[in-house]
């Protein structure tokens, strides 16, 4: 008699989210949340010209790069709804990006604001949501900037600090405190986090008397939008000098009045 098999069969899927990673040495400059076409150009010029001086040998737009307001699920002006709009002022920033830094690494995170846009496919043309030419890499032409793509849900390693954009915790990291503090309270590690607009950092010893330190950074964005006029965000940017052997340094900068301020 044959013996039964009580194996298991395979999964329909297998995931995989192996983080993306940026060893040393290296120097990443961090622009956070620009929200194109709804940024503060100001705010981004100065980050851009700070960095330029700084030499980063990789760039790191961290998530909500493009705003895709048309796909929010939230009331929308419908003067506003363009998303080829959006999407060519998403590619002319990474034309100007390309020819600021022409030999960094350039490393797209999308955030959940370019997940509005896979959404909105999923919920308004799921037949032709799988067409690779509206996929995220090839709607904003990343390969012309020569720009690695990291999906919305994957983390980012530079050296050892754990890199988020702030929405891959299922509920929100936000704090009485600040950001960065309930990126803490989540993370247990040492992290960097954007999403929140808001510049925070937090530093704790565990039990063992090792320091983790976690930074939640401001935004490139204005910071003033309808949907939240009044708000304690700020703007900011951040600095990671990574060693070869993945100590990290962390500059979490601030942009007030026209200036940077560590």
């Amino acid at each position: 008699m044959p013996a039964v098999s009580f194996k298991f069969p395979p999964p329909l899927e297998v995931v995989d989210r192996k983080p993306y990673t940026i060893q040393g040495p290296a120097r990443v400059l961090v622009l956070p949340d620009v929200h194109m076409p709804y940024h503060d150009a100001e705010a981004v010029d100065m980050a851009m010209e700070w960095g330029a001086k700084w030499k980063p040998t990789h760039v790191l737009l961290n998530g909500d790069w493009v705003d895709f307001y048309a796909a929010s699920d939230f009331d929308r002006d419908p003067n506003k709804r363009n998303i080829m709009v959006e999407v060519v002022q998403a590619r002319l920033g990474l034309e100007i990006l390309r020819k600021r830094f022409p030999r960094a690494k350039i490393v797209f995170k999308a955030g959940n604001h370019e997940a509005r846009f896979q959404r909105f496919l999923w919920h308004k043309a799921p037949e032709i949501a799988g067409v690779p030419a509206l996929s995220l890499p090839e709607l904003l032409t990343l390969s012309e900037y020569k720009a690695d793509y990291v999906p919305s849900l994957v983390q980012i390693r530079v050296g050892k600090l754990v890199v988020i954009h702030g929405h891959e915790y299922r509920w929100a990291i936000s704090n009485p405190v600040n950001p960065a503090r309930g990126l803490f309270l989540r993370a247990k590690s040492s992290a960097l986090c954007s999403h929140h607009h808001q510049k925070s950092n937090h530093s704790e010893q565990d039990i063992q008397g090792h320091l983790i330190t976690t930074w939640s950074t401001g935004c490139l964005c204005g910071l003033s939008p309808d949907y939240n006029p009044i708000n304690n965000w700020s703007h900011g940017f951040a600095a990671i000098e990574v060693s070869p052997d993945g100590a990290y340094d962390v500059e979490n900068l601030k942009i007030y009045k026209g200036r940077v301020y560590r």
